[in-house]
């Protein structure tokens, strides 16, 4: 008898823990049923099934915080005099933000024509005199390859072409 229980103990010992409360219930309805006095005639049979494992959540890989939009300089040019720009890519929605500011006692002339990349005409991006410092911005519409004509005797300049991203 002792070699039985060691048995079933053992056994027991290598049911999970979900058939073991299983099994432990059973008993206890067998038990409770058949202290009851018969009352229930007919047999009942106890079936336990192991129940498949339940799913473990995976953790959500971490992922990377989205940087807020801004705008960002993609071209940036400086000077003091006339020059011309190498040619460069805009594309639609671009803007384009100048400032010049006073140079000397008397201040000057400052202005920027923008040229397509072919060399025709585009637009006139600043024409403005100094004193006092003079800034503007323009958006671009479409585009384009271009280049810009500067035309300073105004002072220090800054142009910067920027893109939201």
């Amino acid at each position: 008898m002792q070699e039985r229980v060691s048995q079933a103990r053992s056994w027991l010992g290598l049911q999970s823990r979900a058939a073991r409360i299983g099994l432990g219930v059973s008993a206890l309805v067998l038990v409770s049923c058949g202290c009851c006095g018969g009352l229930f005639a007919a047999a009942t049979q106890a079936t336990v099934t192991q129940a498949p494992p339940a799913d473990t959540a995976t953790p959500a890989l971490p992922t990377a915080t989205p940087h807020p939009k801004a705008w960002v300089a993609v071209q940036h040019f400086t000077g003091n005099q006339n020059g011309k720009t190498a040619t460069f890519t805009v594309k639609d929605g671009d803007k384009i933000v100048w400032s010049v500011k006073v140079g000397g006692d008397f201040g000057g002339n400052f202005s920027v024509t923008v040229y397509n990349a072919d060399g025709s005409y585009d637009s006139l991006l600043a024409n403005t005199l100094t004193p006092p410092a003079q800034s503007g911005s323009t958006i671009v519409h479409g585009d384009a390859d271009i280049y810009l004509d500067i035309s300073d005797s105004a002072g220090a300049y800054d142009i910067a072409v920027q893109r939201f991203q």
